[in-house]
């Protein structure tokens, strides 16, 4: 009886953790910005930021009209950006960006914070993360978790760019198979 209880839960737990992924497969975006979507779709609310030609992709900044986009939970965005890829104008991936000025001496600690809850949200829609994300570079050290479907992938990311530079907390939407091929280019 009790192996057999053991086994029901775990089995839960794993079609639950199953479940929740594809649930994020299903939204296949950010609440109306979804992936795929046609640049014309918002070609009188972005402004063109960078061009890539090296993946044929371009970065835009978007500012739409409804404010609600700019929230995650309850944590208020800076910035939205779109990218897509030229050869085909449809959208592969969105970005949200929250700055932490220096001129905010805990500018790190605020950002950490804010992503530990913007993490623990994501964790109660999806489930565990499938990937996490450590990096430290010339940009700044990056800490983060990705959930990475089938489809489209989530991630939420920490950026410290030093005392005098501040912090940034990031959550992206992309295309998986966008995604994996930047993994793989080394990216």
């Amino acid at each position: 009886m009790k192996i057999g209880l053991i086994t029901l839960l775990l089995s839960m737990q794993i079609i639950s953790f199953s479940q929740s992924i594809e649930v994020l497969d299903v939204k296949y975006g950010f609440k109306t910005i979804k992936l795929d979507d046609p640049l014309s779709k918002f070609s009188n609310q972005i402004s063109l930021i960078k061009t890539f030609s090296e993946d044929n992709t371009s970065v835009y900044k978007f500012t739409p009209s409804d404010m609600n986009l700019y929230s995650v939970f309850n944590s208020k965005m800076d910035e939205i950006r779109l990218i897509f890829e030229n050869s085909s104008n449809k959208l592969i991936g969105i970005l949200l960006l929250k700055t932490y000025p220096p001129s905010n001496s805990n500018h790190y600690s605020d950002a950490l914070d804010e992503a530990s809850t913007l993490r623990e949200n994501f964790i109660a829609m999806f489930g565990k993360g499938n990937s996490k994300i450590s990096n430290n570079d010339a940009s700044g050290d990056q800490l983060g978790i990705a959930w990475i479907g089938d489809k489209a992938a989530l991630s939420v990311v920490t950026t410290y760019h030093g005392l005098s530079k501040g912090s940034d907390n990031q959550v992206a939407v992309f295309k998986t198979d966008y995604m994996k091929a930047k993994l793989n280019s080394g990216f």
